[in-house]
């Protein structure tokens, strides 16, 4: 039970991140991902977990989901940023 809701909740923040992404090219990757049922690479992608900023800044693989360094975390970064 707990491996069908993680993949549930592995596969709702895949549609959101989709939902918010500029970025043509990565929404449909992740599409492709939802649509192949690749939970393994979902997961990889996107888990509970966002890219943390550090002394060096942002610093990560050229992927999708919040881990990742793409479109949508550098918008999201310097929202913050402004916010702040």
């Amino acid at each position: 039970l707990e491996s069908a809701m993680l993949s549930t909740d592995v596969m709702e923040r895949a549609k959101g991140w989709i939902a918010q992404d500029p970025n043509p090219t990565t929404v449909e990757y992740v599409k492709t991902l939802l649509k192949e049922n690749d939970e393994t690479k979902l997961s990889q992608l996107f888990p509970p977990a966002r890219l943390q900023f550090g002394t060096a800044g942002l610093r990560s693989r050229m992927q999708p989901g919040p881990m990742g360094m793409n479109d949508l975390v550098v918008i999201q970064t310097a929202q913050g940023l402004v916010k702040y």
